[in-house]
């Protein structure tokens, strides 16, 4: 059986991949965990193929049952190691990355219900680009602010896909 960890990241990259589906998109995810959980990618059509096109918005996924809520949005405890990478990747990377928080919302003990006309997987998924995490130095998690605007929908995901110039070139 998974450990509980272990489950709620499979909840979480879920998420993910039902909104990256509504959207429209695939998710490439590496074989090893080297930063990257995921690469959100525009697939177009080729000679009656599907095909994997443009260039990919990456992403590193964190799971919390536990998230601040404020009259600006959320408060999220960001642990320093992935607070420090995200922040040094995006100053010196090409590629796009985001950090995505999954809010698990758990009712008896569960955030996934199954039923006859209905699946339904209680979470929230939140955006934050990297380059807006304030520097802090020496302890051992950053709280993060994320904006209320900053839910992961569809539309908002094809919006930042966009704006990083990865669909349409």
């Amino acid at each position: 059986m998974l450990s509980e960890n272990h489950r709620k990241e499979a909840v979480s990259l879920a998420a993910i991949d039902l909104l990256a589906a509504e959207a429209g998109l695939g998710v490439d995810k590496p074989n090893r965990d080297m930063g990257v959980d995921g690469t959100f990618r525009e697939i177009r059509s080729r000679r009656e193929r599907r095909l994997r096109a443009g260039l990919g918005l990456d992403f590193q996924a964190k799971s919390t049952e536990r998230i601040g809520v404020s009259a600006q949005g959320y408060r999220y405890d960001l642990d320093a190691k992935t607070h420090d990478y995200l922040l040094e990747r995006s100053q010196n990377e090409t590629n796009p990355i985001i950090l995505l928080v999954v809010f698990l919302q758990r009712l008896d003990g569960r955030s996934v219900w199954n039923g006859k006309t209905r699946l339904l997987v209680r979470s929230g998924v939140f955006w934050v680009d990297p380059l807006v995490l304030p520097m802090a130095v020496g302890r051992s998690s950053r709280r993060i602010h994320i904006p209320a605007e900053n839910v992961l929908t569809p539309e908002r995901l094809l919006d930042l896909m966009r704006r990083l110039n990865t669909i349409g070139g």
